[in-house]
């Protein structure tokens, strides 16, 4: 019963996939989002996970995405956001918990890693203000002190020096800073 209840408020749901996108970055000057697969959409009983807080995200993510959520942030002058942190060693879940939800909801999923050594904090910034619901996953954050240069790969195409990549600042000020992106569904 919840999930007919939360597959009302869906926008523009492809009820049998899933569409993935992922950043292109190779070019300093030009980036963008590349549609590169599409997933037949899970079930969620298919998520081995706690079903009080299966049942919790997705009553939450229902109640957001419902129109009358975004005119009572509008209405108080709070930004339209909401964001979940998934914590724990690999292969436990996160990423498919995040993909059923992505096909309970009709919502597209972005990838876009921030170890990639061609995304510069002002590529990032823009791919991120242009999705709207976000996972990311930080793992091996923990990157080198340095790490070699990045060699170009073809006319048009600039090495990065061995510093670029995206600080923890950029990647905070995307999420919820000042200049950070309403969503939009």
């Amino acid at each position: 019963m919840f999930i007919e209840t939360a597959q009302l408020y869906r926008p523009q749901a492809s009820v049998s996939s899933t569409a993935i996108f992922r950043a292109l970055t190779e070019f300093r000057e030009y980036s963008r989002w590349s549609s590169i697969t599409s997933r037949p959409s899970r079930d969620i009983s298919t998520v081995i996970f706690n079903k009080e807080k299966k049942d919790a995200i997705l009553k939450d993510i229902n109640e957001y995405l419902h129109p009358q959520t975004r005119r009572w942030y509008a209405n108080h002058g709070i930004p339209y956001r909401r964001g979940y942190l998934f914590t724990g060693p690999p292969g436990t879940g996160k990423t498919s918990l995040a993909s059923v939800v992505a096909g309970v909801f009709g919502l597209d999923i972005y990838v876009l890693s921030l170890l990639d050594p061609t995304l510069t904090e002002s590529q990032f910034v823009r791919l991120f203000s242009e999705v709207p619901i976000e996972d990311i996953d930080v793992a091996g954050l923990d990157r080198p002190e340095n790490p070699p240069p990045v060699k170009p790969e073809g006319p048009g195409k600039y090495a990065s020096p061995a510093n670029t990549g995206v600080s923890l600042s950029s990647l905070l000020n995307a999420i919820d800073g000042v200049s950070s992106h309403e969503a939009e569904y």
